[in-house]
């Protein structure tokens, strides 16, 4: 029973704050990659589409990110 717990946790319980801590950790890491893309400047047609392109590719995987989350909290629900 105590191989179980880890300093006064159980297992799963460590193990799902430790997923929320990596959704964090990504979801901290695009957003920032939203900030920068404000920051930068594009002068042509092909640099704005660019930017809008990878704009885009930041929100899916922000919401790819707590959407993952979920579905893990979803299924331990289950269980």
């Amino acid at each position: 029973m105590f191989g179980l717990q880890n300093q006064g946790m159980l297992k799963s319980t460590k193990d799902r704050l430790d997923r929320q801590a990596q959704r964090d950790g990504k979801i901290e890491f695009y957003e920032k990659q939203k900030q920068n893309l404000k920051n930068t400047e594009a002068q042509t047609v092909e640099e704005i589409a660019k930017k809008l392109e990878m704009f885009h590719s930041y929100e899916d995987e922000i919401k790819a990110a707590k959407a993952g989350i979920q579905q893990l909290t979803n299924a331990s629900c289950i269980r």
